[in-house]
C-alpha cells in the first residue's frame, strides 16, 4: 500500500489501473493523471477514491524498470 504516513492508502493495483487508464485518456503528466482520476467516476467506481499526484509519482517511481525506458 502506497501513502503518507496520515493519509488514505491505496494498493498498488489501483494506483497502477487508473495510471493506466489516465494515459489512455490522455494524461500527459502526473498531475493530470490525478484530475483525470478524480473526475473519472469508472475510475472512482471500481479504485475507490482517487490518489494525489505524488501518489502516483511515488508508486510509478518504484516500478520503474531500465528496460521499461526507451532506448
Amino acid at each position: 500500500m502506497y501513502a503518507a504516513r496520515r493519509g488514505r492508502r491505496h494498493g498498488l493495483q489501483s494506483v497502477l489501473l487508473q495510471a493506466v487508464q489516465a494515459v489512455m485518456a490522455g494524461a500527459g503528466s502526473l498531475l493530470a493523471m490525478a484530475q483525470w482520476a478524480t473526475t473519472a467516476p469508472q475510475a472512482l467506481g471500481v479504485c475507490g477514491a482517487a490518489p494525489w499526484a505524488s501518489t502516483f509519482r511515488r508508486v510509478l517511481a518504484a516500478v520503474e524498470s531500465p528496460r521499461w525506458r526507451r532506448r
